[in-house]
């Protein structure tokens, strides 16, 4: 089985091993207890599984919490304690979620619906798309989920209007089209899994964040964000091409009218669908939290007469995801128990800057550069509560 893997594969597996071997030879002393080593080792090691995709995600996912459980880094009610937070309930609910969505066709109306607001222009009809992503992104935390619902939008779109690929109407309809699907997410708190987590990481630490908590400081700066970012995308990509208004507004005018009336499926969906806003928006005067409001809506897509969900559905479920982002928590919850976060934020303190920009300055370098060694999800997940520690 090894000689089937390829230099890199190789390369990577070496990698992981030597640098995990490496923590492992490391003596314990007054400040590195064997606790805090094994809680390193193990993290390192399944992080950087992870990081280099080695092996399936579910597998790094269960084996993090395991090996602690193993050796014994923490009690097993502080390793396994996120199965008992809301967070991983609101992954669950939401990617069930996304697939009811997409059983009653709402997505693809709700999208057609906005962009016969741009009348056939084709840069109005880039920042329109915003309007759907927003409707959709706190229902879906899955991006990929997202992505797809616009892409095969867009695609039609470009065929249509025979825009060739690397063409620059193609280019900014799919760039934008990955920032209204993707991007939208970090306005919501339930809009991605990396929120989710690092929501998690931020209770561990004793800030709790709420729905509207997390709306209130960050929706105003990530919009502002998402019009910069679709601006740049239409100026970078401009040109002198005449835009065919009549024949855009044609083509979505056909794509909307080919869904027909609205189904009762869709009149369900949007139901639910404000229901459970209004439910996140109000929590403070209700028992239920953001994870419990999304599983007591996938229940009602079962129930008779509703019938948005059938059990086949189920199978599609990414269920790693749901593992892996309780395998994050747990680094966190851990780390939190042990008091890692603090040692590693003496080796960080003296080269972090005082001024709050140049510190700000500081974590984005630190990130962008950890972007490039490992996942997004993973890079989280090593660096939530250092970062939230020096913060």
């Amino acid at each position: 089985m090894i000689k089937n893997l390829s230099a890199a594969n190789k390369i990577q597996w070496l990698t992981t091993l030597l640098i995990t071997g490496m923590m492992w030879c490391i003596p314990v002393n007054e400040v590195l207890s064997r606790e805090l080593k094994m809680f390193f080792v193990v993290t390192v090691f399944n992080i950087l599984l992870l990081a280099f995709s080695l092996l399936p995600t579910i597998v790094p996912a269960i084996l993090l919490p395991l090996g602690y459980w193993i050796f014994k880094v923490s009690a097993p009610s502080v390793i396994y304690g996120a199965w008992g937070n809301q967070i991983a309930w609101v992954v669950l609910g939401g990617l069930v979620f996304a697939h009811m969505m997409g059983n009653s066709g709402l997505s693809k109306r709700l999208a057609y619906k906005c962009m016969t607001l741009a009348k056939g222009n084709f840069t109005v009809l880039m920042f329109i798309l915003l309007i759907p992503g927003i409707i959709i992104a706190p229902f879906v935390p899955a991006a990929v989920a997202r992505c797809a619902i616009f892409g095969a939008i867009l695609i039609s779109l470009c065929q249509a209007m025979g825009y060739q690929p690397n063409s620059p109407k193609a280019v900014i309809a799919f760039v934008v089209g990955y920032i209204v699907s993707s991007n939208t997410g970090w306005l919501f708190y339930t809009g991605s899994n990396a929120n989710i987590i690092a929501v998690g990481i931020l209770e561990t630490a004793g800030f709790p964040t709420t729905f509207v908590r997390y709306l209130i400081c960050n929706f105003i700066p990530v919009f502002l964000w998402l019009i910069t970012s679709i601006i740049i995308v239409i100026w970078l990509n401009r040109n002198q091409e005449k835009e065919d208004k009549t024949a855009i507004q044609e083509h979505i005018q056909a794509q909307y009218k080919v869904l027909g009336k609205m189904t009762e499926a869709e009149i369900k969906m949007l139901v639910i669908m404000a229901v459970v806003m209004v439910l996140l928006l109000t929590t403070k005067y209700h028992p239920l939290n953001a994870g419990m409001i999304f599983c007591l809506a996938v229940v009602v897509g079962f129930l008779p007469g509703v019938n948005l969900l059938q059990e086949s559905d189920l199978q599609k479920v990414n269920f790693s995801m749901v593992f892996l982002v309780t395998a994050c928590l747990a680094i966190g919850d851990v780390a939190a128990d042990l008091g890692a976060g603090m040692l590693i934020i003496t080796g960080i303190m003296p080269y972090a800057p005082h001024s709050f920009i140049a510190l700000a300055i500081f974590i984005w370098v630190i990130s962008v550069l950890g972007n490039l060694l490992m996942t997004p999800l993973a890079l989280i997940a090593s660096l939530g509560v250092p970062l939230i520690t020096l913060a």
